[in-house]
């Protein structure tokens, strides 16, 4: 499956280049503010119990940013976008120093359809694509130190749905709504950092689940 997401992405990004160059386009740039209503850091992912591998840390409310480039062509109607995002969140879990949190980089293509209303200031459209996700898990824990992290990326769809409207020139105030399951799994290793426990090493595997509803307000210059 990973490797069906990895040629869609690469599809998607030679067909953007191919049909801007075959059609009258217009290009624009987008910087946004995110926001992210829920998410859930799996503990277990591995275990081959079902209840402890469904067991989760759920983090809410998480904020972060985006830029955006995308071509529009055919007469305004359809779209094609790269865009990367950056989110991250982390809560304190008691009060003997140990904090949970994760970080993400989605990197997404988006085809855009555009509804036609005949408004030169309002434009409403729709769209859906692939991605690819990175991230890490940010852990801490009092009287350990990370020795070691990694991660393995994750890839998916998603479908979205905004409006944007031109209040100067080629400037624009840009606000939609995206729903994605993104997904990707994490490892993080610690040893101890006090004498009692011969600096044992634990290994924390952990899978990060962000599907919850996905806010953005931003500003777009087209070009």
């Amino acid at each position: 499956m990973f490797y069906f997401y990895k040629k869609i992405l690469l599809y998607s990004f030679i067909f953007l280049l191919l049909v801007s160059h075959a059609t009258a386009q217009r290009n624009s740039l987008s910087s946004k503010l995110i926001y992210v209503s829920s998410s859930k850091i799996y503990l277990f992912p591995e275990a081959s119990d079902l209840i402890l591998r469904k067991k989760n840390l759920p983090i809410e409310n998480i904020w972060g940013i985006s830029i955006e480039y995308r071509r529009i062509f055919n007469e305004d109607k359809y779209g094609l976008g790269i865009n990367i995002d950056y989110i991250r969140k982390t809560i304190n879990l008691n009060t003997f120093g140990t904090t949970d949190g994760f970080w993400s980089i989605p990197i997404e293509v988006t085809a855009y359809f555009f509804i036609p209303l005949g408004l030169e200031k309002w434009k409403i459209f729709m769209g859906g694509g692939v991605g690819a996700y990175l991230g890490g898990r940010l852990l801490t824990k009092e009287n350990s130190i990370e020795s070691s992290s990694g991660s393995s990326p994750g890839y998916g769809i998603h479908i979205l749905g905004g409006i944007e409207y031109y209040f100067y020139r080629q400037f624009a105030i840009k606000t939609q709504m995206k729903f994605r399951d993104l997904s990707f799994k994490t490892s993080n290793k610690f040893y101890s950092n006090q004498d009692d426990f011969n600096n044992t090493s634990i290994d924390y595997k952990s899978r990060i689940n962000v599907d919850g509803m996905i806010l953005e307000l931003g500003i777009v210059y087209s070009f």
